[in-house]
């Protein structure tokens, strides 16, 4: 192989661990072979050995790329060679602690606007009876149908800015992603 395959495959199993990356190499088929030897000179000696960062800094932000692509296969494997980079746990958990506290609030905030229209809505209906009450002035479950007319395009519309928030973040994911490739096939840039 080149120096740059070999310079990574140092790399590589200084951060993963010989065997693990001695076994992926034994078992590379000549189908993937191309690709071991792809993402050892182009990552692992590309990126892995281009500075300014150190290793340490490096597996902080592969790990917290992983979670946040919900690698868990990698995530197991890149923890191990964080380790070996010197990550403390205490490091790991501070690391983790902050997508998961991202990824409840705005599960928490999704689920509380859902759960407030859908008691709005029932609210409203509810009190508007058939029978009328105080509130409905004999118009019974008009008035709340009436009301409810409002809160339904409203919950609508919470959906669809989900759904736009939702493809807005897959977009940045991805360009960050094709970034990322890119610096790693090129590292002359």
């Amino acid at each position: 192989m080149n120096e740059r395959f070999e310079s990574g495959l140092k790399t590589r199993k200084e951060v993963l661990g010989s065997d693990y990356v001695e076994n992926s190499i034994r078992n590379a088929t000549d189908f993937d072979r191309p690709f071991q030897e792809f993402i050892t000179t182009s990552a692992w000696d590309g990126v892995w050995n281009r500075g300014p960062l150190d290793r340490k800094t490096k597996s902080l932000i592969t790990l917290s790329v992983l979670v946040a692509l919900r690698a868990e296969d990698e995530i197991a494997l890149h923890l191990r060679g964080a380790i070996n980079n010197g990550l403390t746990p205490d490091e790991i958990m501070a690391m983790l602690i902050r997508p998961l506290s991202l990824t409840l609030r705005l599960a928490g905030n999704m689920m509380g606007g859902h759960l407030a229209l859908i008691i709005f809505t029932m609210f409203i209906i509810t009190n508007a009876n058939v029978y009328g009450n105080e509130y409905s002035y004999g118009y019974g479950i008009l008035a709340g149908l009436g009301t409810s007319v409002f809160s339904v395009p409203l919950s609508i519309g919470i959906i669809l800015l989900e759904i736009l928030i939702a493809f807005i973040q897959a977009y940045v994911f991805a360009l960050l992603t094709a970034v990322y490739i890119g610096m790693a096939v090129n590292v002359d840039h």
